[in-house]
């Protein structure tokens, strides 16, 4: 249906913080249960092709409020970019008889050259050809390709891991803009 879609700000904290690193680990938990929790009813949407969750920090990466919050968008068609990516990684299984992402892991914990950080259920590394300046890629260890059907525990472990991620870059780079999103299966 054309010019249909949803829209939502999801507000991350009651106080007026400005980042996601001031969030503590159960603030932080509890953005990442609303983010899943908004992506489960997103997905329900019969109308709904395509759900994306972003973040802008910083009025150079696009945010346009100044308390913290995240958006999440739904569209009535599959971006093109993300079917490419389908098709890709239908093609990689084809080939190789595997998931490219848990091929990737697997490469990645191998050479632990570009691991920024990992716990039980998550590993952030740098991918190999970065599209941006410290990219950094938060990808699960089990294999799964929607978000929104992560377990409670993977939800606490990945709250315990992106702050401290946050809180990383912005103390090295000096409180830079930037944008986290969600890239999760249609």
């Amino acid at each position: 249906l054309p010019g249909y879609g949803v829209h939502e700000v999801i507000i991350e904290s009651p106080d007026h913080v400005l980042s996601f690193g001031q969030l503590d680990d159960d603030q932080a938990e509890l953005v990442f249960l609303a983010y899943r929790d908004r992506m489960r009813v997103l997905r329900t949407n019969p109308r709904i092709a395509y759900g994306q969750l972003f973040k802008n920090s910083g009025s150079a990466a696009g945010a346009s409020l100044e308390h913290t919050h995240s958006q999440l968008i739904g569209t009535p068609i599959v971006p093109t970019q993300v079917q490419g990516e389908l098709n890709r990684s239908r093609e990689f299984f084809e080939r190789h008889g595997r998931c490219a992402f848990c091929a990737m892991i697997d490469a990645e914990l191998a050479s632990g050259a570009r691991i920024v950080a990992e716990n039980e259920a998550f590993l952030a590394f740098c991918p190999f050809a970065s599209q941006f300046p410290y990219e950094v890629w938060i990808v699960p260890r089990t294999h799964q390709c929607c978000f929104d059907m992560a377990e409670n525990g993977e939800i606490r472990e990945l709250a315990r891991l992106m702050p401290n991620l946050v809180r990383g870059v912005e103390a090295i780079l000096n409180s830079p803009a930037y944008n986290f999103l969600i890239h999760t299966s249609p």
